[in-house]
């Protein structure tokens, strides 16, 4: 039931706002749950006339803020951010988690290892017992190396296509210039270990691995029209 899953998406999302500052800076992330949540800071600030602003992870989530009345500061120059909140395409039972499918990975991780505190946001639908057996890999490719990274990739049980739009020709550029490529993997059996491979082929800006990087998981979850939050803290080991 879609209508379920959207009131569970605002659930999490409001579930995040009790623990977010209330005064100066604040990390944004990208995607349909997260967007429930700029909307509902953007009251907030309005109406208890909150010293709050932003850093933002995409065009699109600068976008939402400024239409909700969020400042929005350049990420240049920033060293840190006291607080963070995105959104999730996958969760395995230990926090990891596969991002990208909007295509804002690279951002998203750079604001998570900025942040003092990640908090990720989703429904039960993106829970799985092992990545990669729901969502593609993304995998964000400077262009001149796209052939280079393709060779590297190719002994890997895994599909890769390059990533194209229905409302554009060619091949999908995303905010900071770059292609990306799906690799689409029947479950990954060693996250950590495909993480540190992606890392080290040149030409690979960032992929949709985020390992050992958030310091709290909010799954909301439903049966029938009643909705539970799960709060799973954890102990972040990487990104910081």
């Amino acid at each position: 039931d879609k209508s379920m899953i959207e009131k569970a998406k605002k659930a999490a999302a409001l579930k995040a706002m009790e623990s977010a500052p209330e005064h100066g800076l604040i990390g944004l992330g990208t995607g349909s749950t997260v967007s429930y949540f700029i909307q509902e800071l953007g009251k907030r600030i309005q109406k208890e006339h909150l010293d709050l602003k932003a850093v933002v992870t995409s065009f699109e989530s600068q976008l939402l803020a400024r239409q909700h009345g969020i400042t929005v500061v350049p990420l240049m120059g920033i060293e840190s951010v006291p607080w963070t909140i995105d959104g999730a395409d996958e969760i395995d039972p230990d926090g990891n988690v596969t991002k990208g499918r909007g295509g804002a990975q690279t951002l998203e991780k750079i604001v998570a290892a900025m942040s003092d505190w990640y908090c990720l946001v989703a429904d039960q639908t993106k829970r799985v017992d092992r990545l990669g057996t729901k969502c593609p890999v993304p995998i964000e490719i400077i262009p001149q190396a796209l052939y280079l990274v393709l060779s590297r990739l190719s002994p890997l049980p895994c599909k890769v296509h390059i990533r194209t739009s229905s409302e554009k020709d060619g091949p999908v550029i995303t905010d900071l210039g770059n292609f990306i490529a799906d690799a689409y993997f029947e479950g990954i059996d060693d996250p950590p270990k495909l993480d540190h491979l992606l890392n080290d082929i040149p030409g690979i800006v960032g992929h949709g691995l985020f390992i050992h990087r958030a310091d709290q998981v909010i799954i909301s979850t439903f049966e029938h029209e009643e909705i539970k939050i799960v709060t799973q803290n954890l102990k972040r080991t990487s990104g910081r």
